[in-house]
């Protein structure tokens, strides 16, 4: 993997599951990470349990800015613990269209 990377943003698409997510764990030290979501109107197969918590828990650390607009609910108390150098957190909730 890229050793100099430092900056990411996911832009999920649908099938995009929690064990794709976990595969940027080996990117230790990461100090920007944004999940986004595509398509509003896609089924989101990432969890924030099963795919984020686990991924923060390795990263989080050295994370310094944090967003995702991917979840129906998401622990901010988790994240504050998982991530003590977090200076610019973003987080919003698309609203999905239905037609």
């Amino acid at each position: 993997m890229c050793n100099s990377l430092t900056r990411v943003t996911i832009n999920a698409t649908e099938g995009f599951k929690d064990s794709d997510l976990l595969g940027f764990i080996v990117i230790k030290e990461l100090r920007g990470l944004h999940i986004l979501m595509t398509d509003l109107n896609a089924h989101n197969e990432m969890t924030f349990d099963d795919g984020v918590r686990p991924l923060l828990n390795i990263i989080g650390n050295s994370l310094e800015a944090f967003g995702t607009d991917c979840f129906d609910s998401i622990c901010i108390p988790t994240i504050a613990e998982l991530c003590p150098n977090l200076t610019a957190p973003f987080f919003q909730r698309h609203r999905r269209h239905a037609y």
